[in-house]
């Protein structure tokens, strides 16, 4: 009698309405109510039940005027003490079960555990987004927004003619999104204008060395030019003297010759 003392103690929940146990032919043989009543099986639950799987169906109940959450579980073993109650033993044909035990259950748990379970999932479901959004922010901070305010500042100091190298550009060259890739190509761009000015100052510095050299050589030939000048301005003086004094030769020859 263990086994329908477990039933009782089963019944006591008042989640379960009652118990039914059908033998291996699926023909009744106890029932928790007293009076064994006939149970209709579809070929449906007949072939599960027969492959020792558990089915389930809502059926309306005439006796408690309500839907009854009907659940059917196969059971292998002993079962006999439950024939007493009707005073018979199975000679019916088994489908691979000993016995098939039914558990009434009634709907309205059902529905309340059936709302918790969609309650509880939406729960789960709001907490599983947040985490999810959570985490994409956390992604997209690191991947993009830290990125790219170090990338603001680089072309930041690039804007104000600073041309120096900084390790900020290898960091950001190792990111896999576009960031990394615009980090690139600022970096080559830093390069190639710092390769230009470099250029420019060194054609500046020869520039500025063949102007001292053309200014040097301006100034020597400036001073050649005087020199000459000078020298032209002696002659000239010292032709002007013997001219002069040629006139005063001829004159006293003059004066002679008139003696």
């Amino acid at each position: 009698m263990d086994l329908e003392r477990t039933i009782k103690e089963i019944i006591k929940n008042e989640s379960v309405l009652y118990v039914i146990s059908l033998d291996g032919g699926f023909n009744p043989r106890y029932d928790s109510r007293g009076e064994i009543r006939d149970t209709q099986l579809s070929e449906e639950a007949r072939e599960l039940l027969s492959k020792r799987k558990t089915y389930s169906q809502v059926v309306w109940d005439e006796e408690l005027n309500k839907n009854v959450y009907n659940v059917y579980v196969p059971f292998i073993g002993d079962v006999s003490s439950l024939d007493s109650q009707n005073g018979s033993q199975d000679d019916s044909k088994s489908y691979g079960v000993s016995s098939i035990f039914c558990f009434a259950l009634a709907m309205d748990n059902v529905e309340d555990a059936t709302k918790n379970i969609i309650k509880q999932g939406i729960i789960l479901g709001i907490v599983v987004a947040l985490a999810a959004l959570v985490f994409l922010y956390i992604s997209i901070r690191r991947d993009v927004t830290v990125p790219i305010g170090k990338l603001n500042l680089l072309v930041d100091k690039i804007s104000n003619l600073d041309l120096t190298e900084d390790k900020a550009y290898h960091e950001l060259g190792k990111n896999k999104t576009e960031v990394g890739y615009i980090a690139n190509n600022i970096n080559r761009m830093r390069e190639n204008l710092n390769s230009i000015i470099s250029d420019i100052n060194r054609g500046s510095q020869k520039l500025y060395s063949f102007s001292e050299d053309i200014s040097k050589n301006a100034n020597e030939t400036s001073i050649s030019v005087e020199e000459v000048a000078k020298a032209v301005e002696e002659l000239a003086n010292g032709a002007y003297e013997q001219a002069k004094e040629s006139s005063k030769g001829y004159e006293s020859v003059s004066q002679l010759a008139e003696k």
